[in-house]
């Protein structure tokens, strides 16, 4: 019997948008994006071998059709990543389980910031930092954070519960004790602007700004305050030597490799920041079976960074993915200045890639 979605093609208009295919039961089972709706929707009943094979058994389950018009393919593209998101239909291809990963956050709208682990992104709120696959990653992190800077750990955007008494971490010189007013907010601004260069990978920077401190207190003859900070460059120093894998540029840069089985895809990444090896994560992605790695790795890309608050100016993959071009367009919105996606082809970024790529096929 003849689809009777055939007959509502013929009023879709020739512009950018999302269409929308549901079920008898009115279920969303597909989210897609095009530059040409009428073009890219007629391919589902005129050319259905062309379509990726994840997608050839839902014209018969078809019932109804929308389709959204936007002002460009990147709308088109940002609103599909968005009701793919919030549907999770089952055709498209999704992240497996869509567990919401954990972050660090930076309350940096607070008078004395504090960083915390969450799960949950405020948009408009605090920095973040992640997405992490691991909880143990995230608060480990936030232990060595707690170990190189005495910040306060308190809830709330006050710090501290009495006007009076400082808490012991104050006494274990663990915290500035801001909730007494023993700290400035410009001098804990400056140290919250610390932490942040340490989870951006910028070791290096962090180091000689430690020094110049530590030098500073030894000509005031200020030695205990020179010998913590000398303990803390050891500290930071121990970290970075246990993050082997370096680059020689100091740039962000995010690696991503895949391998797949059946109808299940491993997503391999490696985040490096300032150059050196900050996280190791990996993600499962449903529903690839029969589709081609660049397919899987663009739908990859696309639900990766529409929930990760921070976009690298530089992302590798395993091959040219689909739709490079207006993803490279969508991601350098995000991040507000030029972001390459790119196959690497020699050198330390190739090696890198063949690692991410081994690591793949045994996390899967």
């Amino acid at each position: 019997m003849e689809n009777p979605v055939k007959e509502q093609v013929k009023k879709i208009p020739n512009r950018p948008g999302v269409y929308i295919y549901r079920n008898a039961s009115g279920e969303v089972i597909y989210v897609g994006k095009a530059k040409s709706l009428r073009k890219r929707v007629q391919n589902y009943f005129h050319s259905p071998r062309a379509l990726p094979f994840n997608v050839r058994y839902l014209i018969d389950e078809i019932a109804s059709l929308e389709f959204i018009i936007t002002g460009s393919e990147m709308e088109a593209l940002i609103l599909e990543c968005n009701l793919i998101k919030k549907h999770r239909p089952k055709y498209n291809i999704n992240l497996k389980d869509d567990k919401k990963y954990p972050f660090i956050a930076i309350t940096i709208n607070d008078s004395y910031p504090r960083v915390f682990f969450t799960r949950k992104i405020v948009r408009d709120g605090p920095l973040y930092f992640g997405p992490f696959t691991s909880a143990r990653a995230v608060r480990r992190t936030i232990k060595s954070i707690q170990t190189l800077f005495p910040i306060r750990n308190c809830k709330g955007p006050r710090p501290g519960k009495s006007a009076s008494t400082p808490c012991l971490n104050f006494h274990l010189e663990r915290c500035l004790a801001p909730c007494v007013g023993e700290v400035r907010e410009e001098e804990y601004r400056r140290m919250i602007d610390q932490v942040i260069l340490f989870l951006k990978g910028r070791h290096q920077d962090l180091i000689q700004h430690f020094e110049r401190r530590m030098w500073d207190y030894s000509r005031q003859e200020d030695f205990e305050k020179a010998a913590r900070v000398r303990d803390q460059i050891t500290a930071l120093k121990h970290m970075i030597e246990e993050q082997k894998i370096s680059l020689d540029e100091e740039m962000d840069l995010d690696i991503i490799a895949s391998a797949h089985k059946e109808e299940i895809a491993c997503i391999e990444l490696f985040s490096t920041r300032g150059g050196k090896m900050v996280a190791r994560d990996h993600f499962l992605l449903e529903g690839v079976k029969g589709v081609e790695e660049r397919v899987y790795l663009s739908s990859f890309l696309k639900l990766h960074y529409q929930e990760t608050p921070f976009v690298p100016q530089e992302i590798l993959v395993s091959t040219d993915i689909e739709d490079r071009e207006l993803i490279e367009q969508w991601l350098t919105q995000e991040r507000g200045s030029r972001v390459r996606v790119s196959v690497p082809l020699k050198g330390e970024k190739k090696r890198l890639m063949e690692m991410a790529a081994e690591n793949a096929y045994y996390d899967l």
